[in-house]
């Protein structure tokens, strides 16, 4: 097991998507591209042949029905069809605009409107949305994705009949291709304008960061950037099979279909894989057996001898029995669930991206790490820590290939986003010896009457760590950092005590400006965005 830099991989260099899609002759290529279940027994494989001709049908009939220079809409879960309709709207110059499916209503109405989408495409899981716009006349065509197989015979048909504008259709690099809604924590989300070549050199620096050998399974939902970029583009870049997870639910099952080499998450997921792990073990009488061969194994570990996937065999074969490593961002992830995964010998490899920059800014890699950090910054970008404090902290700037255009309709959230030509990432952090590290947030900092700073979310994760805890949030109250909580039994009088004792414990090993001087706690979850993040505002 190495631990050092190396070389960037080698990977073609693309500047726009249709590029990525037609790449080494994809018409002849009956190499698997995705994969998924038709139902528990069947899977479902679409070639990379396939894929091709399924989008040029689908774009030649949004062509034929003057679907041009326009902005369409896409709702669902995971599925082909999701990813067929964002190919066939953007390789004909059309915008897509990725809708996250866990939307009021009314956020979706509010979507549509501000992002002047003039179509629909959802899935029949959200037809009662998109009803409820049609009963009140909403003024916008719709696409239910059953009618996609049918639609793909029209556009088949038109093709055989001459009509090949779109398939002939050149793609600008510069050309917009996604507008996509941010869930902030903080704010109003905002509709992030990607162009072909953002998101094109994006998944070539991906790419280039890490190799991708086998199959993976994509679980994050796709109208998040990280997923589409990473789980889609860059595994289509790499022309290696693409399992679509339609539920959570399914992912165990999923796992077991697929048997990925790879896989991409968020924190919360793997957290939940980590503790089900020794959840099982514990109830098999196990969990003492583990234990010891993971001392064992870390022991020969120090002496050149890696046995980990013979060791844990039985852990591995829950996840497909190939699993190597776990691309892991959107949120700041406990140390312990790293070293833990990297016990079993799958690494996970934590990284940091914003939507803003399509999205990935840095990485750790999977022979490369720094526990802690946030890894290197990847190829094609720069990144700048603006007016850094004694301890080399300050404001993240980013720019390169991949830095947004802009935000749609929005000219003064743009200027404000910008200082120059870097994008202010609104992320305090530093950057050291090519290695970043993030520690919090401009509009979270708290700046106590003594001019030191904290971060709440260093804070944060440290609490997160203490017995008892469910969720929390640290901010400033009349100058003092405060602690506010949700515990695992909430309301249970004798556990908030056994908590603060914790926490004063835990004071101890932190530098006095640091350490929290008042707690509360409370008796429901705090609101979260749909990506889970709880709302600090």
């Amino acid at each position: 097991m190495r631990n050092k830099n190396y070389p960037l991989y080698p990977i073609t260099e693309i500047t726009n998507l249709k590029q990525l899609i037609y790449l080494d002759h994809t018409r002849t290529n009956n190499n698997v591209a995705f994969m998924y279940a038709k139902d528990k027994k069947n899977t479902i494989e679409v070639s990379y042949s396939q894929l091709i001709q399924d989008i040029e049908a689908f774009g030649t009939y949004l062509f034929k029905n003057e679907y041009k220079n326009t902005h369409i809409a896409v709702m669902g879960e995971n599925s082909y069809e999701w990813i067929l309709t964002y190919f066939s709207t953007v390789l004909g110059g059309n915008v897509i605009v990725p809708v996250d499916k866990e939307l009021s209503a009314d956020e979706i109405k509010n979507i549509l409107f501000s992002s002047d989408s003039a179509v629909l495409v959802y899935s029949d899981m959200y037809s009662d949305i998109a009803e409820d716009l049609m009963n009140k006349n909403f003024p916008i065509s719709y696409i239910n994705m059953n009618e996609i197989p049918a639609i793909l015979e029209k556009g088949k048909k038109l093709i055989t009949d001459g009509m090949t504008t779109f398939i002939d259709y050149q793609v600008n690099d510069e050309d917009l291709a996604a507008i996509v809604y941010t869930s902030g924590t903080t704010g109003v989300s905002k509709g992030v304008m990607l162009t072909h070549k953002n998101i094109a050199a994006n998944s070539v620096a991906c790419c280039k960061n890490v190799y991708a050998e086998g199959s993976t399974v994509c679980v994050l939902p796709l109208h998040h950037t990280f997923a589409f970029t990473l789980g889609v583009c860059a595994i289509l870049l790499y022309r290696q099979p693409i399992y679509i997870n339609k539920s959570l639910k399914n992912i165990m099952l999923d796992f077991q279909i697929a048997k990925p080499s790879y896989t991409f998450m968020v924190p919360m997921m793997i957290e939940t894989m980590y503790k089900k792990v020794w959840a099982t073990a514990e109830e098999q009488g196990k969990d003492k057996l583990l234990k010891i061969l993971i001392k064992l194994s870390n022991g020969l570990l120090k002496i050149g001898l890696d046995l980990r996937r013979v060791l844990f065999k039985s852990v591995l074969s829950a996840f497909g029995g190939n699993l190597d490593w776990i691309s892991c961002g959107g949120a700041a992830i406990d140390l312990k669930y790293i070293k833990g995964f990297r016990d079993f010998g799958i690494n996970v490899i934590n990284g940091y991206g914003i939507t803003e920059c399509s999205p990935i800014v840095s990485s750790n890699r999977p022979k490369y790490w720094v526990d802690g950090s946030v890894g290197v910054v990847v190829y094609g970008s720069e990144v700048m820590i603006d007016n850094p404090n004694a301890d080399g902290e300050g404001e993240i700037l980013v720019k390169g290939l991949s830095v947004m255009k802009g935000y749609y309709k929005n000219e003064e959230a743009t200027r404000q986003a910008f200082s120059g030509e870097w994008f202010k990432t609104g992320d305090i952090g530093k950057y050291e010896n090519g290695i970043l590290y993030i520690t919090g947030r401009v509009k979270n900092v708290i700046i106590l009457s003594n001019g030191k700073n904290v971060y709440p979310e260093e804070l944060e994760l440290l609490l997160s760590e203490v017995e008892g805890i469910a969720e929390c949030m640290v901010y400033e109250e009349h100058n003092l950092i405060t602690a506010e909580i949700y515990a695992n039994d909430p309301n249970d009088k004798a556990e908030e005590a056994l908590i603060t004792e914790r926490i004063d414990i835990l004071n101890r090993t932190l530098p006095l400006y640091k350490q929290i001087l008042q707690t509360k706690f409370r008796d429901i979850e705090f609101p979260k965005t749909t990506t889970k993040k709880i709302k600090r505002r």
